[in-house]
């Protein structure tokens, strides 16, 4: 498997939103549904916008 490391593109903020989401829900059992779903929101317009590194598994 070959991983390629490179920066986040701004059409990739779903999938990121996405990851930080499973993440969030993995490790932050303490927020409320409400404040996670605000939370939520506010990652959704910075993460397309931040300059952000990814690892992305490339087709062999």
């Amino acid at each position: 498997m070959v991983i390629n490391i490179r920066r986040s593109r701004p059409d990739e903020g779903d999938k990121l939103t996405a990851i930080w989401c499973r993440s969030v829900d993995a490790t932050h059992d303490f927020l409320t549904k409400a404040y996670r779903k605000e939370l939520e929101e506010m990652v959704r317009a910075f993460l397309p916008e931040a300059p952000l590194w990814v690892a992305v598994r490339l087709a062999p």
